[in-house]
């Protein structure tokens, strides 16, 4: 559902629903094709926040 966010009308809706994945971090792994493809959104404040879901969600600890 939050996927679904990232393509609402709405740039607040995209922005927050992007906020939300990033805040849920690594275990939203699914949602990063979905990010990566708004990165193209045209608001920059959205693509920010994606940016930073991006960074959370891919910020997890690797294991050595």
């Amino acid at each position: 559902m939050l996927i679904e966010w990232l393509k609402d009308p709405d740039a607040n809706v995209r922005s927050l629903g992007a906020a939300v994945l990033g805040g849920i971090g690594p275990a939203a792994k699914e949602a990063v094709p979905a990010l990566i493809e708004a990165l193209n959104d045209p608001v920059a404040g959205v693509r920010r926040s994606i940016k930073e879901a991006l960074a959370k969600i891919e910020s997890a600890p690797r294991r050595p």
